[in-house]
Order: structure tokens, then sequence, then C-alpha cells
């Protein structure tokens, strides 16, 4: 198990909005780790705009990060114990109730 957590505390995501504007990298748990933003945006993107990609592309990358996490934890389980990110990672959502 403690191999399965340091492979989660190693999960960075690094997603870029589909318009190219930005690029955000995230970790297990979805904190921003990194944002850069293409040096054309403000040229062809108002602010809003802007902030509408980094929102959207950081959920996303979040998302597959935690997907990672769970598929990891998961793996490591022993059998017929259910296991989730929130498990390892206090103030994570537990999945089981986000998706009910």
């Amino acid at each position: 198990m403690r191999a399965a957590q340091q492979l989660v505390a190693e999960i960075r995501v690094e997603q870029r909005s589909e318009d190219e504007l930005v690029t955000v990298v995230v970790d297990a748990v979805g904190a921003i780790i990194d944002v850069r933003i293409a040096s054309w945006a403000l040229s062809r993107a108002n602010t809003t705009t802007l902030g509408s990609a980094i929102t959207r592309t950081a959920k996303s990358a979040a998302a597959r990060a935690r997907e990672q996490a769970n598929e990891i934890l998961h793996g490591a389980a022993p059998q017929n114990v259910p296991m989730n990110l929130s498990d390892l990672v206090p103030g994570t959502p537990n999945f089981s109730d986000v998706l009910r």
C-alpha cells in the first residue's frame, strides 16, 4: 500500500485547453501545480474567455488525475475492501458520494 501511496503522490496530469489558450498541470487531488498561458492568448481572447479556459481545463485535468489515483489505489487494495482516494488523502471527495 505504501508503494501505491507514493505513486499517487507523484501523479501529475497536464492538460491543454481545446482552443490551446492554456495548459494546466494538477496533482492527484486536482490541486493546480502550474498554469501556462499561450503568448498569443490575450491578443486573441478576452479575460473572460481566458478564465473560462483555465477553469474548464483545470477541471478536466483534475478528473483525469483522480481517475489515475483511484486506479492505482484500487489495484493496491486487498480484495473486497473498498478504497477511495479520500481514504488516503484527507479532504478529497469520496467519489461514490459524488456520483450519487
